[in-house]
């Protein structure tokens, strides 16, 4: 009994440390194709479904998530984002199972000289599930984000880069800070609706034990039809060897312009 409590116990900690790193890290895989330093006009929308599957330190793992973008108006946008995980830990002989959801606001906010845009974002997520002895887990946050963006032309590429500071707080009541660097370009026409995409990211999340993890993504946006997009990605998670490991992601990609379907 006492090796199992020890074990139970031990797989509860990293279970606490494992939420701060999915709530935070899953930003990486399932960001939309456009930065979050802009809002969608109102009446556009934007939905990015991805399944990410890798391994890490503690086991291996797969996520399904379908993120979200309306513009509610020119200036105002609503982000919704659930997800699925599974998550098979080393020495546990079953699963973890939990679903988290999301849902946030961002505001275009004034723009400062040579800023191409500015927002501030403010989320609110919950997740609930079993963990991998069947007991139940369960947990809120929330996050306020602030980015800025730039973008332009050169050549064939429209491109575009953000720079994100944020700062997350537990349902435990610690704060955690949050920093994202993007950079993504579109070739072809500025017109066009079937253009090629490819986006770099480097993202860093501060956990509840005062630990860091660094993420790095680079996604390719492949067009199969108007607005459509089949995306491919690869994630590499560097930081406390626990935490320390590398993914996949295949996702499809919507457009959506007011009116049209």
């Amino acid at each position: 009994m006492a090796g199992a409590a020890a074990q139970a116990g031990s797989t509860h900690a990293g279970l606490r440390r494992l939420g701060t790193w999915l709530a935070l890290g899953a930003l990486a895989s399932g960001a939309p194709a456009s930065a979050g330093a802009w809002v969608q006009p109102e009446g556009h929308s934007e939905t990015l479904t991805t399944a990410t599957m890798g391994e890490a330190g503690w086991g291996r793992g797969a996520d399904l998530e379908r993120y979200s973008e309306r513009g509610l108006t020119d200036t105002l946008t609503m982000v919704v984002r659930p997800r699925q995980e599974l998550r098979g830990f080393d020495g546990a002989d079953a699963l973890q199972h939990a679903a988290e959801s999301t849902l946030g606001l961002r505001a275009r906010l004034p723009r400062p000289p040579l800023v191409g845009a500015l927002s501030l974002q403010g989320d609110v997520s919950w997740r609930n599930g079993n963990d991998a002895q069947g007991v139940p887990i369960w947990g809120a946050a929330a996050e306020l984000r602030l980015a800025a963006g730039w973008s332009g032309r050169a050549g064939a590429l429209d491109w575009w880069s953000e720079v994100a500071v944020g700062r997350r707080m537990q349902d435990t009541g610690a704060a955690v800070p949050r920093g994202e660097v993007t950079l993504g370009a579109w070739r072809g026409p500025a017109q066009s609706t079937r253009r090629w995409g490819l986006r770099v990211q480097a993202l860093r999340d501060g956990l509840t034990d005062g630990r860091t993890v660094d993420h790095y993504q680079a996604s390719l946006f492949i067009p199969v039809a108007a607005n459509r997009h089949v995306v491919l990605g690869w994630r590499e998670d560097l930081g406390p060897p626990d935490l320390r490991g590398s993914a996949v992601m295949v996702g499809w990609s919507v457009r959506q312009a007011a009116g049209t379907r």
